[in-house]
């Protein structure tokens, strides 16, 4: 079978007015189902030219197939990266991928202290998504027992929750910063924060990912070895490549804070806390041995927080400037109507009224900022119930 070229096909498919398909006149909607389609063919190209491996993500069945951007015989950069040693990418590069050992005694954190929840609750997206209402409260009403107002924390989510954070002016707390996985690894622009809350954990499926990754690295695989995963003595190969990865994120996103700088000639560091809730049992205890054997020193201390128990009473916010801004921010390109904000937001019928005021004016703030990310307000025709109207994110 010859290569599979998709693209005379892609190419056309991209012209098509898939917004009058559906009954509209939008060319943001022409844009976004074109680009969704575009994707859906890409995949397909990949699939057709190379392998595929079927695999369910839940109760969604799945084609599967990866190969690597950069080949492997490409001239070797050199790649600077606290956390080699965690990662199991660099192990399946084998001898190809020279890892340097970090000397010891270059780094001191202890004055720095982890402050460690183990719950058998969900932590991953999907659990982080089902809670986020009942957790948030939870965790703020937490944090605001056990830090003073002058500190500044540093906030690290799930993209599909970082707008259930209160905005920075309702916390008590001299600063508030917040980002998601995915926009942390390497940033400093967290570097005057001196708490990291790491709340939720970046999982990855725990079959698809890491088959990916070793197939990429190592060629493709038979059936024997999908249905039990081996290499080099490791047996629960997938489970181990996990681990491995949430480990060297965490740390990535731990380290974000201001512990980041060395403050004195033996590797010292600013005084910090550094909160995080891992899984029970062994998968949380891996990961903790991980972030000690990368951070020497640092000191461990309980936490006795739960992210789900009795429901915490919601402080009483202002208006939902900075949590709109992040919710919309991170949203697709797109119509995302009122309702479904009011519901994201928790927003009261008034305040939904008085959002919708603050968003016809041209020069609120809100409108203002909104418009800065390529996001307008529109009012659909229509009276009474059923009047409706709506955010447009541009592609």
């Amino acid at each position: 079978m010859g290569s599979v070229n998709l693209s005379a096909l892609r190419a056309a498919m991209l012209k098509l007015p898939y917004d009058q398909f559906v009954g509209k006149a939008d060319e943001t909607d022409r844009k976004r189902i074109a680009t969704q389609t575009d994707k859906t063919f890409a995949a397909a190209e990949a699939v057709l030219d190379q392998y595929a491996y079927f695999a369910l993500k839940g109760k969604q069945p799945t084609l599967n197939s990866s190969a690597l951007l950069v080949p492997l015989d490409a001239p070797g950069p050199v790649v600077l990266d606290a956390t080699a040693r965690e990662d199991f990418i660099y192990k399946l590069m084998e001898d190809r991928a020279d890892i340097i050992p970090t000397p010891p005694g270059v780094r001191d954190y202890s004055s720095v202290t982890l402050h460690v929840a183990f719950t058998r609750s969900g932590t991953g997206k999907q659990a982080m998504v089902e809670n986020a209402k009942t957790r948030f409260p939870r965790l703020i009403e937490d944090l605001t027992q056990r830090l003073t107002p002058d500190r500044s924390v540093f906030f690290c989510v799930h993209k599909a929750v970082e707008h259930e954070l209160p905005d920075a002016g309702d916390m008590p707390f001299a600063k508030v910063a917040n980002a998601h996985w995915g926009a942390v690894d390497g940033s400093n622009a967290y570097a005057d924060c001196d708490v990291a809350v790491i709340f939720g954990l970046p999982f990855r499926d725990a079959v698809t990912w890491p088959t990916n990754v070793f197939f990429a690295l190592q060629g493709v695989q038979g059936d024997e070895w999908l249905d039990c995963p081996t290499w080099k003595g490791e047996v629960n190969l997938r489970e181990q490549m996990v681990r491995r990865q949430l480990s060297a994120s965490i740390i990535q996103a731990i380290n974000r804070i201001c512990i980041r700088r060395v403050s004195d000639e033996h590797g010292g560091c600013p005084p910090a806390d550094v909160f995080i809730v891992l899984p029970s049992g062994d998968r949380g205890q891996d990961i903790l041995g991980a972030i000690q054997r990368e951070m020497p020193r640092l000191r461990l201390v309980d936490w006795p927080f739960e992210p789900d128990g009795p429901k915490v009473r919601k402080r009483k916010e202002g208006r939902p400037h900075g949590r709109l801004l992040t919710y919309m921010e991170n949203r697709a390109p797109g119509r995302t109507s009122m309702q479904v904000i009011a519901r994201e937001l928790g927003l009261k019928p008034n305040a939904k009224k008085e959002l919708q005021r603050n968003l016809r004016n041209e020069n609120h703030p809100t409108t203002l900022a909104l418009r800065a990310i390529g996001v307008t307000y529109s009012s659909v025709t229509g009276k009474g119930r059923a009047g409706k109207s709506e955010l447009v994110k541009a592609a």
